[in-house]
């Protein structure tokens, strides 16, 4: 679970 959220907040870093 905590892994998928750190995955989530990786991506939204790239977004961005």
């Amino acid at each position: 679970m905590l892994k998928k959220q750190i995955f989530l907040l990786m991506i939204l870093l790239q977004l961005d």
